[in-house]
């Protein structure tokens, strides 16, 4: 019997033993994760202390730069109004208005040739006759389109420079544009 019991003692000391070193294994295992975790936040922490504090501000400074440069860029790229001449009050009917839809319009050609603007002066009744045309192979509502009438520049001034021998029309701007 006392062997019995001294076996019996040994396997509860033996119990013992392994229940207090799990027991120590599930805190250090507890211990362990909430280490990680700090470690984690105090990284992302710092992480974002670095991008607000030193890394965002050379970059604002570095985009703002070069929105800057940019605008400086366009704006010595724009020249000085060329000369101009104006064609004033073209009255057209509209396609297919039958008469009762009508267009007066108002034109400023520029260039920066003066020899260009002599010429275009000189040429102002084979010009307009142009003008009519381009505007009579078009309707009211096209008219009024504003990408049409962004359009229609750049195809007015090639066939305004296809008229012309002496240079070329630079630019071309709608200063009236009535559709009644």
């Amino acid at each position: 019997m006392l062997e019995r019991k001294k076996q019996i003692e040994e396997s509860n000391t033996e119990n013992t033993n392994e229940e207090s070193s799990e027991a120590s294994k599930g805190t250090f295992g507890w211990l362990k994760w909430i280490i990680i975790a700090f470690g984690a936040m105090v990284i992302s922490v710092g992480a974002f202390i670095l991008v607000k504090k030193l890394l965002l501000p050379k970059y604002q400074t570095i985009t703002v730069e070069n929105q800057i440069a940019k605008e400086d860029k366009f704006m010595r790229q724009k020249p000085e109004m060329g000369i101009v001449y104006v064609f004033k009050d073209l009255t057209v009917n509209t396609l297919g208005s039958n008469g009762r839809r009508f267009v007066i319009v108002e034109y400023v050609i520029e260039s920066r040739s003066k020899k260009t603007i002599d010429e275009v002066k000189s040429r102002e009744p084979r010009l307009r006759d142009v003008f009519i045309k381009y505007l009579r192979r078009h309707t009211a509502n096209q008219l009024l389109d504003l990408e049409f009438q962004e359009k229609s520049k750049s195809e007015l001034i090639e066939l305004v420079n296809t008229q012309l021998s002496t240079g070329n029309v630079d630019s071309l701007y709608y200063t009236k544009l009535i559709i009644q």
